[in-house]
């Protein structure tokens, strides 16, 4: 017999499944669906009192579950009890997006599957990816920089000897045909070789492109940008300083130099657990570490400073003291081309770098970098001065927009300044994003048919985090949002144009640092 609270309890769990932000489906293996959530619905496109009985998976996935795909779903569930893994699923509108799936087994013939949509994820993954082979490929250039350098004046000092013997013979072949004939084609030969050697000379870094950062920012997308194995072999802790650090900084430069400390103390790794903490620290470190191995700590320039710090194996006495030699390398078989192309870049920016370290104690390295009057950088004035072609350089803005139009348009905008645009159509895939990963993120752009609740949720997750990220609402000059523009860092009325766009984005990133 059921009772009353049996059919409130069901009623409770129906409530749950449909309260949950899991799209979540239960049906019959080559069959249709018995149940799909609000969540699950929505995600794909069915309307909330759509019969969904004669469905199959291929009504959401697609092309994708193809018949062996199935087969081979069904049949890990029939043997171990459950599957999981990724996928791509279809929307009814045709758009095919990213997805977790995890698929457990009820009765005989019956499952119930848990979908999960992980796009953004996709997305920034890819993103860092990207970012990951700019920074290997810059290490890759600068190698050979060092390399070229090191031939260029190895064999310039060749070439200077037998040029210089070659002149000194011409006066004693003097008369001698076939002898001065020879020389003189040593002598151009040289002169050749010496051209060669100065178009090498010619292979250079980039040009640098500064912008205005947040050094707490681009330590925590330094550490992202480390292979996921990598950080597997070590614990990682990165402590925000308590009051922002603005600095004018080139990001390419600083990643790579960030990338290589963080490499070598992944390698320095022991067999027991190898801690590596990045802290931010103030400008009396300097007067405490000496002598710095790069750079001049008492050249009146002002640095912010961070400093790296591992439980390895530490470096010998000796090493350390050499590793102000070009190509001098703590690990095995290695050129020891990093620490030079660090030094090499550091120099380039004016900064400074400590290293403090001992066998089995751990090293510590300590690196100021020049924050160029960063306490200036407080109004739109100076950052249309100092960044007018890129203001927005540096910055990692997401879009959220259920126009998907439009959220390609506004990435392009963001694009053209000089920033890195990502964009979500989902509210809640939106705020999960902000709330996962709340320091990838500078500022966050809304533009959505209902902003008055989309908009809010939005706007209250980015401001709930620790630092919280500024958000810049896209509105309609006829809207009534008086109650909820003060949650904004700005507000930006339609038509939006790149000039409204670019200042309202710059002038939130601003008051955040």
């Amino acid at each position: 017999m059921v009772t009353r609270p049996d059919i409130q309890a069901l009623r409770d769990q129906m409530a749950a499944l449909n309260a949950t932000r899991d799209a979540i489906s239960i049906g019959w293996w080559g069959g249709g669906y018995s149940y799909m959530n609000a969540s699950h619905r929505q995600m794909f496109g069915f309307t909330p009192d759509e019969d969904v009985s004669g469905m199959t998976w291929r009504d959401c996935f697609g092309p994708a579950m193809t018949p062996p795909q199935e087969a081979q779903i069904m049949h890990a569930v029939m043997t171990t009890g459950a599957w999981r893994g990724e996928m791509r699923a279809r929307r009814r509108t045709g758009e095919v997006f990213d997805v977790e799936v995890s698929v457990s087994g009820v009765g005989e013939d019956g499952f119930v599957s848990i979908v999960h949509e992980i796009s953004a994820r996709k997305d920034v993954d890819v993103q860092r990816g990207r970012q990951r082979g700019l920074i290997e490929k810059a290490h890759r250039r600068d190698a050979i920089a060092q390399v070229v350098q090191k031939v260029r004046h190895d064999f310039g000092n060749v070439i200077a000897v037998v040029s210089g013997t070659a002149q000194l013979m011409e006066t004693a072949v003097a008369g001698n045909e076939p002898l001065t004939q020879g020389v003189a084609r040593i002598g151009l030969a040289m002169d050749a070789a010496m051209e060669i050697l100065d178009d090498l000379s010619r292979f250079d870094r980039p040009k640098a492109v500064r912008s205005w950062c947040d050094l707490h920012s681009l330590i925590t997308q330094g550490v992202d940008l480390i292979e996921t194995y990598r950080l597997a072999q070590i614990e990682v802790e990165v402590h925000a300083p308590q009051t922002p650090q603005v600095i004018c900084v080139d990001q390419r430069d600083f990643l790579q130099v960030f990338h290589h400390l963080m490499l070598n103390a992944c390698e320095a790794a022991t067999q027991d657990v190898t801690r590596v903490t990045v802290s931010h620290c103030g400008p009396h470190v300097a007067a405490l570490r000496g002598q710095p191995h790069v750079g001049d700590g008492d050249d009146g320039v002002v640095r912010a400073w961070f400093e790296i710090k591992d439980t390895g194996h530490g470096i010998a006495p000796d090493v350390l003291a050499r590793l102000r030699t070009p190509h001098v390398s703590t690990k095995a078989e290695k050129a020891g081309f990093g620490l030079s192309i660090v030094s090499a870049i550091l120099r380039a920016n004016r900064g400074v770098l400590f290293i403090e370290s001992g066998e089995g104690e751990g090293t510590t390295i300590t690196v100021g970098w020049p924050v160029d009057e960063g306490d200036a950088f407080t109004d739109m004035a100076a950052f249309d001065v100092i960044a007018q072609d890129r203001p927005l350089a540096g910055a990692t803005i997401l879009v959220v927009s259920d126009l998907p139009l439009v959220a390609d348009l506004l990435m392009q905008m963001i694009d053209a300044a000089g920033g890195v645009a990502m964009a979500s159509r989902s509210v809640d895939v939106a705020c999960e994003m902000v709330r996962d990963e709340p320091d990838m993120w500078s500022g966050v752009v809304v533009d959505m048919q209902a902003p008055e609740l989309s908009s809010v949720a939005i706007a209250t997750a980015a401001a709930s985090c620790v630092r919280p990220i500024p958000t810049v609402l896209l509105r309609d000059p006829a809207a009534e949002l008086a109650g909820i523009a003060p949650m904004f860092a700005a507000c930006v009325d339609k038509p939006i144009t790149p000039d409204a766009l670019t200042k309202a984005i710059a002038a939130a990133l601003i008051s955040r640092a």
